[in-house]
């Protein structure tokens, strides 16, 4: 089935590009609510399945064991931009830890607020040098966080990246949890750091952002105390998901939402009160700061979050410009839930 159009591109009045995908809204015992497209597809977790993986590490006690706060506990979740802040909160993690940077798979990188920070509407200043680093590569937070489990399981963080070792096993095992998907029918491939990376149908997906909200339906105490905390630290320091001035960052500074980014044009949000969530995917993998406009013409549809929605259309930039700054055409979205 062809899917249908949630963000369309327009330079002048010709309409350029049109990127096609779908929408799930689910509560946490799966049933659908809302949708769009074909919510049956397989798809990729990505990066939003980072505030699953850190789950087994925060039950079996690493944070405290090393003594992280909860500002270092945020950014173990995040696809974080590579800034100052990010990477001193990450040397501090290390020095506790006593990981190295050759202890990580990745090779060097350069920080992702190089290429993202221009579809804001905030300006960041930067405050990095643009040579590649290791440290700077998006997904050391949740590499940290594997290195910790692997070496609690095995008494060394090597192997940490490969499918069968046993941190990897431990995190399939949560995404079957969250995601009510056995774990012989969940599809296994190699993200873009290295580490395994999980899919589902994208039903499912929006069901396990609903999970992270309300974890209680699991009936495991342990494991709800666990997901309180690991949002509670991502509440207080939103901005080590992301950045400051991010959809992502503006939603995760509300308690009542738990938000996440991934690559290829996938996006979650868990709304509390509302006993859902959210899970979008662009079918092209086009990666864009606009999952804010995305997220927030979903919540118009709903009818929830009016204020949120019109803070999220406010912080990404709709304008399109080209070289030499000048404005020449414009994002837009009309889709409409079914």
């Amino acid at each position: 089935m062809e899917q249908p159009v949630l963000l369309e591109e327009y330079r002048g009045t010709v309409l350029e590009n049109a990127h096609r995908g779908s929408i799930a809204v689910v509560t946490p015992e799966g049933e659908i609510r809302a949708s769009l497209g074909d919510v049956d597809k397989v798809c990729y977790y990505r990066s939003t399945a980072k505030p699953i993986q850190v789950i087994p590490t925060i039950l079996r006690g690493l944070p405290a064991r090393y003594g992280l706060t909860p500002e270092q506990v945020a950014i173990l979740n995040a696809s974080h931009w590579g800034r100052n802040h990010h990477l001193a909160t990450l040397e501090g993690i290390m020095e506790r830890t006593g990981f190295r940077e050759e202890d990580f798979i990745m090779k060097p990188f350069l920080p992702l607020w190089h290429g993202m920070h221009g579809q804001l509407a905030c300006d960041l200043e930067p405050d990095v040098p643009f040579a590649p680093r290791v440290l700077a590569h998006d997904c050391t937070g949740k590499h940290l966080n594997l290195m910790m489990l692997q070496k609690e399981l095995t008494g060394s963080q090597e192997g940490y990246w490969k499918p069968d070792s046993p941190a990897q096993q431990e995190v399939l095992h949560m995404i079957t949890r969250f995601s009510d998907t056995p774990e012989a029918r969940i599809a296994v491939g190699t993200d873009g750091c290295g580490v395994p990376v999980f899919g589902v149908p994208l039903w499912r997906i929006a069901q396990s952002y609903a999970r992270l909200m309300h974890p209680e339906v699991l009936g495991d105490s342990a494991l709800t105390e666990a997901v309180a905390y690991d949002r509670q630290c991502i509440h207080a320091f939103p901005e080590k998901i992301n950045d400051f001035g991010t959809p992502t960052c503006l939603l995760n500074a509300d308690e009542n939402y738990i938000a996440k980014d991934g690559a290829r044009g996938i996006w979650c949000v868990g709304l509390k009160k509302e006993r859902i969530g959210i899970a979008v995917k662009l079918e092209d993998g086009y990666d864009t700061m606009l999952h804010g406009l995305l997220i927030a013409r979903i919540l118009q549809q709903l009818g929830v979050g009016g204020e949120m929605a019109d803070a999220l259309i406010r912080c990404v930039r709709m304008e399109i410009t080209n070289d030499n700054g000048v404005t020449v055409g414009r994002f837009e979205s009309h889709f409409s839930l079914e």
